[in-house]
């Protein structure tokens, strides 16, 4: 922070317009104490952040899981909901730009607001993620090529001295395994993930509340989404 108190100081109109903000959050009911600290902080200026990220013990150990999630799961619903409350009351009162909780919701409404309607690229999986290489390539400190930072760092495909693993990649079956997994899932053209199948359950979990919320925000009125920005790669035609 000193060396940001520094930099702000020195070059105010850089901070202001190029620097922005990510905060990481590992559990739910951690964020109103981080909005709280946030908004509380005269450095930040009133800048909102950019983005609020979850962070995930995915490939954790069983042990470390446990440790860390320990009597938080249970109380992340009440938070939520007050969240969304509170998420709906900036809204009401068409404060766009002072809504923290809007760097939380925005995004997964704005996909769901800009959803094609119609037709489907070709180019990529009927699903959200991605087929390996097709979006992004990953390159570890190691130099060598993973799917991307998303997906399980031990699927290894290749390296930047030996290049693609061709024959790795057919292994993975990524089509057929899609197939397998997603065709019949009620969430796949809304769906964030890839190779990520245990994470499934979360991520519905997850988009049947955004839906909720979406058709809340819709009862009162759809101009309460006009702030919304389309993702990129998608069409600017809100549904």
């Amino acid at each position: 922070m000193q060396n940001l108190s520094v930099f702000k100081q020195e070059n105010p109109i850089t901070f202001n317009r190029q620097i922005d903000v990510i905060i990481n959050y590992f559990n739910v009911t951690e964020l109103p104490t981080i909005k709280a600290w946030y908004l509380g902080e005269t450095f930040f200026n009133q800048k909102l952040p950019v983005s609020l990220r979850r962070i995930s013990l995915r490939f954790a150990d069983a042990e470390l899981r446990s440790q860390f999630t320990k009597h938080l799961e249970s109380n992340a619903i009440p938070v939520l909901d007050k969240i969304e409350n509170e998420y709906l009351s900036c809204l009401k009162s068409k404060q766009y730009q002072k809504n923290f909780w809007g760097v939380l919701w925005d995004s997964p409404l704005s996909r769901l607001h800009f959803r094609p309607m119609t037709t489907v690229s070709l180019r990529y999986p009927f699903t959200g993620g991605c087929a390996p290489l097709t979006k992004r390539l990953f390159v570890d400190t190691d130099g060598n090529l993973r799917l991307c930072e998303k997906a399980d760092g031990k699927i290894k495909i290749g390296s930047i001295d030996d290049g693609i693993d061709f024959y790795r990649l057919n292994q993975l079956k990524f089509e057929r395994l899609l197939n397998a997994k997603c065709r019949n899932c009620w969430a796949l053209r809304m769906c964030s993930l890839c190779l990520k199948f245990p994470r499934c359950a979360d991520v519905q979990k997850s988009l049947h509340r955004h839906m909720a919320l979406f058709c809340t925000i819709h009862e009162m009125g759809a101009h309460l989404l006009s702030h919304l920005i389309p993702p990129k790669g998608q069409r600017n035609q809100a549904c």
